[in-house]
């Protein structure tokens, strides 16, 4: 087993947290809300640098990947829970104008 890191999120419709430190393969990540307060734990599925992203749970390919409550795009493969999430799996909403569902929090 990997050593402990930290990821935070901000709204509990979120998938995906963002780790404060760089994560290695097996790193147990610590997930805390916007108040600190620890949520639970994920495992990094592969290496993920600072300021980025892990996935919180599985997110079918053509679902919406969401951060802040708000949608930031579509996966676009099938993302397993402690996955990095980034351009290689991940349609930006900036390319996306126009089509992500406004009830998840895209722009319509």
């Amino acid at each position: 087993m990997g050593n402990t890191k930290k990821a935070i999120f901000l709204d509990m419709k979120d998938n995906v947290a963002t780790l404060i430190a760089d994560a290695e393969t097996g790193d147990v990540i610590t997930l805390c809300d916007k108040k600190d307060e620890v949520c639970g734990t994920a495992v990094a599925k592969e290496p993920i640098p600072f300021a980025h992203k892990i996935a919180l749970k599985g997110i079918v390919k053509d679902k919406p990947v969401v951060k802040g409550g708000v949608t930031i795009g579509l996966a676009s493969v099938d993302i397993a829970p402690g996955d990095y999430v980034h351009a290689h799996n991940l349609l930006s909403i900036e390319g996306l104008r126009g089509v992500a569902p406004k009830e998840n929090g895209g722009v319509k």
